[in-house]
């Protein structure tokens, strides 16, 4: 082949010839298919990165004893890359090669070869190769660390993974100790310990592996903690805050909440700043050691004023005995995790449990299937702005696939009898619209009303409440007594006639544009939806409508003792508008734009607030939406209410219609 590449004249490709190993990576990037672009280039900089490895490893077998730290490094580098390119033999037989060649030297760098080599002979399905590897690592290991240090737990979780699919008698024994483990040294204030980058594959691992033991129990905690996200962690949090005895140390409580927020925006801030090294590194790293020694002292206050109180913060997931206990008789918990393509659903009821496992489901494509037939993304509240509109079928066939998918034959045995179903999905399940799932096979063609009407939708055959942990199950009894209060918001003052997603963005010179809040249509609705509800509560109420609807003056009214805060206003989607915009809820504008008051209500000052309700109400349009386009379900606005002290939320996974409302 010639060293050189003929690029076609006017093709407008991107293409790349490693000729001298003969590889060729050929991406095409034409105008028409710009799509491609990006995955081209990521082959290209693949196979570039490979031609770089291949060649510092044939410079160093010439030039280099074989023992040699460096060669084994350009070795390893290597076979991460042969792997990247699906060649997992050659890059078993590179490790070896690595490996043989350290001898007794270097062992450490012989110990990380090893562990590699391992997760390769997994991946190939030589499972006694792969113990073989791991155990030496394990061996050596446990020569200097820990059985608790990180790097010990994932070889750990590698090791119990492959004695269970052997077949070990101790593979029971040492999946629990191991799930206990994790759960006390990786997830202590509710959150995986930053060190641990691999743990959700950490935590598939042992879901595996308690299955194919028949350990439900195990699995059961485990699962939680795979689910277990920043809606997740914030329900814990306020449910310690709540069920503390002092009032004092309900403060520290929420002091202490605020610096591992605070904790963990200096860490990202850190990891960003190390690349450019020198004082913006320095300083980033300063700003997180001093989080570190103010939440050192506030976790010794909560100490030293109320052990039992200090205890609350200590994240522990419950067993199946806990949890029935919480249920009543005709109350049902399904907590549907994801397991790579497969779907691990647990059902418990105060009486009896039980769990299946789908295997090779598309579900999470149907997911996002489902969700686009409900045109869940439409940016609008049904405002003047709204336009008539053809909308596809909803298509419940799909609808009861997934139901199928979720919820195994062997499931509706231990369902049957339960009318209050009590869900906790895991990971992008909690984005799915459970109310809509259809649990029988539809007749009928999907566009007519009276077979829509005839549809035996889940919402009919039992009440669903979504709870974003398990450990939150039962938060809204801890309250002393029920709030006395309603406290509506909403109705704000707007002059234009657009739909948020008719805008292209909200914010100017890195501010909030006050004319492109200003301009949005008006919600003619809202302020008699929110009295509405005033007269059927009939609770002290506290009403900001239209003028008074601001940003300071919510931030200025007494929000605890509410039994219910309701929004009745636009809802933005976060990036729906803005990339990097963060969402928030649309108040009225004031005329002169500042820090404290510029018409919208973002989640990260929502989360600053001081709340004490036991309900919110956010209706507004997709508010169970993420804090960013890639990020899960109920991490945007419900987990901000959630952080500041709502027990219970009612969010909307899709556009709200105001007449409707």
């Amino acid at each position: 082949m010639s060293a050189f590449c003929k690029i076609a004249a006017g093709a407008k490709p991107v293409a790349v010839a490693l000729c001298g190993l003969g590889l060729l990576v050929s991406a095409l990037a034409q105008a028409d298919d710009a799509a491609d672009a990006p995955s081209a280039r990521a082959r290209i900089e693949q196979a570039l990165e490979h031609q770089k490895d291949r060649r510092a490893v044939a410079i160093g077998e010439k030039t280099r004893d074989p023992a040699d730290q460096v060669l084994a490094a350009f070795r390893d580098n290597l076979a991460d890359q042969l792997v990247d390119l699906g060649r997992e033999s050659d890059s078993v037989e590179i490790r070896r090669r690595a490996i043989a060649g350290l001898g007794n030297g270097n062992q450490q760098r012989a110990m990380r070869l090893r562990a590699s080599l391992g997760k390769t002979l997994l991946k190939m399905g030589d499972d006694e190769g792969a113990r073989q590897q791991f155990d030496l690592v394990d061996q050596w290991q446990a020569r200097t660390l820990p059985e608790t240090h990180p790097d010990r737990i994932e070889i750990r979780s590698y090791a119990v993974l492959l004695a269970a699919r052997i077949g070990k008698p101790d593979a029971r024994e040492k999946l629990a100790a191991l799930a206990s483990d994790i759960e006390r040294e990786l997830f202590a204030n509710a959150d995986p310990d930053r060190r641990a980058s691999s743990v959700p594959d950490l935590l598939a691992r042992l879901l595996d592996a308690s299955w194919l033991v028949g350990d439900r129990d195990t699995g059961f905690r485990v699962a939680q903690l795979m689910a277990l996200d920043e809606a997740g962690r914030a329900i814990y949090a306020v449910s310690a805050r709540t069920a503390a005895r002092l009032p004092e140390a309900a403060a520290l409580i929420r002091r202490r909440q605020d610096l591992l927020a605070e904790r963990d925006r200096s860490t990202q801030a850190a990891l960003r700043a190390f690349g450019k090294g020198g004082a913006d590194y320095r300083e980033a790293t300063a700003a997180v050691a001093k989080v570190d020694a103010a939440l050192a002292e506030t976790e010794t206050a909560l100490r030293g004023l109320s052990p039992a109180d200090a205890a609350l913060t200590r994240f522990q997931s419950l067993d199946e005995q806990s949890v029935a206990a919480r249920l009543a008789g005709n109350e049902a918990l399904l907590m549907p995790v994801p397991l790579g393509k497969d779907i691990v659903t647990f059902v418990v009821r105060r009486d009896r449990a039980d769990w299946a496992r789908s295997q090779g489901s598309t579900v999470l494509a149907d997911i996002s299937a489902l969700r686009s037939s409900l045109n869940v993304d439409l940016s609008t509240r049904g405002a003047l702005a709204d336009q008539a509109a053809p909308r596809p079928a909803f298509d419940r066939a799909l609808a009861y696939r997934i139901y199928r998918t979720i919820i195994a034959e062997r499931l509706e045995k231990t369902l049957t009898g339960s009318q209050n179903w009590i869900v906790a999905p895991g990971g992008p399940l909690a984005g799915l619209p459970f109310a809509a799932l259809v649990t029988q096979p539809p007749e009928g063609p999907d566009g007519e009303a009276t077979t829509l009407r005839k549809t035996l939708w889940l919402i009919r055959r039992a009440a669903l409440t979504q709870i974003p942990a398990v450990s939150g199950l039962g938060v809204e009894t801890l309250s002393a007594k029920p709030g006395e209060r309603f406290v509506g918001i909403g109705a704000p003052l707007l002059e234009g006639k657009a739909a948020p997603g008719e805008v292209r963005s909200f914010y100017r010179g890195g501010a909030i544009n006050r004319e492109a809040i200003a301009g949005l249509a008006p919600l003619p609705q809202a302020e008699r939806e929110l009295n509405r509800m005033r007269e059927a509560l009939r609770l002290q109420p506290a009403l900001l409508v239209g003028a008074a609807a601001t940003e300071s003056a919510v931030k200025q009214q007494d929000l605890r003792n509410v039994r219910v805060l309701a929004f009745a206003t636009h809802g933005l989607v976060a990036g729906a508008v803005d990339r990097t915009s963060e969402p928030g809820l649309v108040l009225t504008p004031p005329a002169r734009p500042d820090s404290t008051d510029d018409g919208l209500l973002t989640a990260s000052e929502i989360a600053a607030l001081d709340i004490d309700a036991d309900w919110v109400v956010l209706s507004a349009c997709n508010t169970a939406a993420g804090s960013s386009t890639s990020a899960p379900a109920l991490s945007g606005l419900a987990r901000a209410f959630l952080y500041a002290g709502g027990r219970s939320l009612l969010v909307s996974h899709w556009a709200v219609r105001d007449d409707v409302a």
